[in-house]
């Protein structure tokens, strides 16, 4: 059974079109729109399944109505910078964009980019790209993976059917120049002398000199 997320008209298979709503739920060919996640700088994020690879991906659905246009154009150019640069852009080893295109509806034109899941889960807001966002012509390194959070990894797991990946154990909450420190520390306490011990010395001295005085004097009394 598919339930529609916007208006939640249940279907036995998700059709192209919400009878009751009238939203999309399968589009390019290709993508079933399954659970909204969130909304962000650039439109609504949703748990979507890509029938064609059989596997789960995040869709984002950025919507302009049509005459809202002209006062967004910058805002449009800003989002299409971003889809350049994260077409550019690999996540431990895949390509972070899968899929992008438009489409146009009677009020409005929505701009639908389509994220590997792991990317999506593990970039977060650098996906959002509102440093600028590039759009330069040249070629864009990769991005290294990141570790997932584990809230992000259980959810990515709900998704595929997987086990979370197990965390990995927490760096030391020292860095490396406070070690150095520490251990600099540590060797200038080996060197200095035990608190007390010269203030020890000085009052055995003090009490020898009392009695060797106190022996002269009763002899000069004799």
């Amino acid at each position: 059974m598919y339930i529609c997320p916007r208006c939640e008209k249940k279907y036995a298979e998700a059709p192209v079109q919400c009878e009751q709503c009238k939203r999309p739920l399968i589009l390019n060919q290709r993508f079933r729109i399954d659970t909204p996640i969130q909304t962000g700088p650039f439109g609504e994020d949703f748990d979507v399944f890509d029938l064609k690879a059989k596997a789960s991906v995040i869709m984002r659905e950025y919507r302009v109505r049509k005459d809202e246009m002209a006062q967004r154009q910058g805002d449009i150019d800003r989002y299409e910078r971003n889809l350049k640069r994260l077409r550019g852009m690999k996540y431990e080893g895949n390509k972070v964009v899968i899929d992008a295109f438009e489409e146009v509806y009677t009020n409005s034109k929505c701009f639908y980019t389509v994220f590997d899941a792991d990317a999506w889960a593990g970039l977060g807001s650098e996906l959002d790209g509102l440093d600028g966002g590039g759009g330069g012509d040249e070629a864009l390194p990769p991005v290294e993976g990141r570790d997932l959070d584990p809230e992000m990894a259980a959810r990515l797991a709900k998704l595929s059917g997987a086990d979370p990946a197990p965390a990995k154990a927490a760096k030391s909450a020292k860095s490396a120049p406070a070690a150095a420190n520490d251990g600099a520390m540590v060797k200038a306490k080996e060197g200095t002398p035990a608190k007390g011990g010269g203030g020890a010395k000085v009052a055995v001295a003090v009490g020898v000199v009392v009695i060797i005085g106190a022996i002269i004097a009763a002899v000069l009394l004799l």
